[in-house]
């Protein structure tokens, strides 16, 4: 007798090994099926950031682009304002040295 309830047991204590195996069992496959919920997410947010990182890039591009053209704009404006004072200094000498002629001469006469 005492070899069958050694039995017994040794079985319950298996049944209830079994019963513990498939309890971690049961959180294993919650934890793959979280996992994979995560990583699903995942991808979706790893798309979303390289498609905000294309668009940054081509925004970058534009931006650099427009300084570019900025400074090219500033430059040509510099050099127009210093070309129309230059222009205004001569036309004014001119207009200067005729007047100043105009009155000496009419001083003379």
């Amino acid at each position: 007798m005492p070899d069958k309830s050694v039995f017994e047991e040794r079985m319950n204590e298996v049944r209830e090994d079994i019963r513990e195996v498939r309890s971690a069992m049961g959180k294993i496959a919650e934890a793959i099926t979280r996992m994979a919920v995560l990583e699903e997410r995942h991808r979706g947010t790893d798309d979303r950031v390289g498609k905000v990182e294309e668009r940054l890039r081509d925004v970058e591009k534009k931006s650099s682009e427009n300084e570019k053209s900025h400074l090219k704009l500033i430059a040509t404006i510099s050099g127009i304002t210093g070309t129309s004072r230059v222009l205004w200094l001569v036309g004014g000498t001119v207009i200067g040295g005729l007047a100043i002629k105009l009155f000496s001469s009419y001083l003379h006469l």
